[in-house]
């Protein structure tokens, strides 16, 4: 990827993992780590105007990622709670929250044209209001490299979102697990 600004889309939330809490949400998560890695980024997201969102701009500060993107919004900061079962994590994903919101009114057009590169995944695409908004991006940026992260939550995704997440991108990352549940999903096909 050319050395170029990074903009992420999607949810920025609190995992309460056995009863602590952890900044998180792979958006978030992936501009962080482009700051680690000398880029600058920031995000398009959502957060309450509750202490967990008072506390989600804190940390995006901390963080050296760009608030140029987030909104704020009656709605509660986005939450999962996370159960580790045989050593692997299962999620349950609150609903009807902040980044579920994303407004399109309220993306600066004029400032993406500052970036380069786009990452987003489908969780935050749940909402019809937030694909909105990140089809708005999509049709008034202009990334050279846009990068899908499948990254599948039950419940949390439709045929159509995967299927214009896949028109929208020039990479996509996904585990071996998405990829049967793509493959039957989108093919009808069993992957072994």
């Amino acid at each position: 990827m050319e050395n170029t600004k990074v903009l992420a889309f999607g949810e920025v939330l609190w995992d309460f993992i056995e009863g602590e809490k952890h900044f998180g949400g792979a958006p978030v998560n992936f501009a962080a780590h482009m700051v680690q890695c000398g880029r600058e980024a920031s995000i398009v997201t959502a957060v309450g105007t509750d202490k967990l969102g008072d506390q989600a701009v804190e940390e995006m500060i901390k963080l050296g990622v760009g608030q140029d993107f987030v909104q704020r919004n009656s709605h509660l900061t986005g939450r999962v709670m996370v159960f580790l079962e045989e050593g692997q994590p299962t999620y349950r994903i609150r609903n009807d929250v902040a980044y579920d919101y994303i407004e399109q009114s309220g993306i600066d057009t004029a400032k993406l044209s500052e970036y380069g590169a786009f990452y987003f995944g489908t969780l935050a695409q749940r909402n019809p209001e937030s694909k909105a908004a990140m089809d708005f991006i999509m049709a008034k940026g202009s990334f050279n490299t846009i990068f899908y992260d499948v990254n599948l939550r039950r419940d949390a995704y439709t045929k159509e979102v995967i299927e214009s997440s896949f028109g929208y991108c020039t990479i996509a990352k996904m585990n071996d697990e998405e990829v049967r549940v793509l493959s039957s999903l989108l093919y009808e096909a069993e992957m072994s």
